[in-house]
């Protein structure tokens, strides 16, 4: 990962590590407030954007836990073979979205240096915002895979909306 704030002398940025359930968890701090962390474990490279979620998830699998039953159902969908695979919460992805899009609409609208209407913008920040939720409260769960083939990649994803 690259050093957002250039502090590095233009190198990456180096991970904190940590042990978590017998596996060493890289954490990334890319950002105010951005963590990614990342494991290898299993024959898989474990990517979340919250220590906690990883946590959880080392510690699911060392207790010989399974998927939530929301996602085991969506990875049925996935053929054997696949060479990455991402099943998600679609719900909790775009309520993420929704808060960093809705922040960074009212930071932008602080640093616009031209006559504006604070009271419109904050009306359109709020309309986006219910928008999103909208959307979050229709998600289903979202799940894409690759496959190789020879000399070509194919991918393949779908993200359920239930209008």
């Amino acid at each position: 990962f690259l050093d957002p704030y250039g502090e590095g002398d233009g190198m990456p940025a180096a991970p904190t590590q940590r042990t978590v359930a017998g596996v060493t968890v890289d954490s990334y701090d890319v950002g105010e407030g951005i963590v990614i962390d990342v494991a290898i474990t299993g024959g898989y490279v474990v990517v979340a954007t919250s220590s906690a979620v990883m946590d959880n998830a080392l510690q699911a699998q060392a207790s010989g836990g399974a998927l939530p039953a929301s996602l085991a159902a969506l990875a049925g969908n996935v053929p054997s073979g696949a060479n990455s695979v991402l099943l998600q919460d679609g719900a909790a992805s775009f309520r993420m979205i929704g808060q960093a899009l809705t922040s960074q609409f009212g930071l932008f609208t602080g640093l616009v240096s031209s006559d504006i209407d604070f009271d419109a913008a904050e009306e359109a920040s709020e309309a986006l915002a219910e928008y999103i939720e909208f959307l979050a409260n229709r998600a289903g769960g979202q799940f894409s895979y690759g496959v190789a083939d020879g000399s070509v990649l194919r991918g393949y994803s779908l993200t359920g909306i239930d209008w």
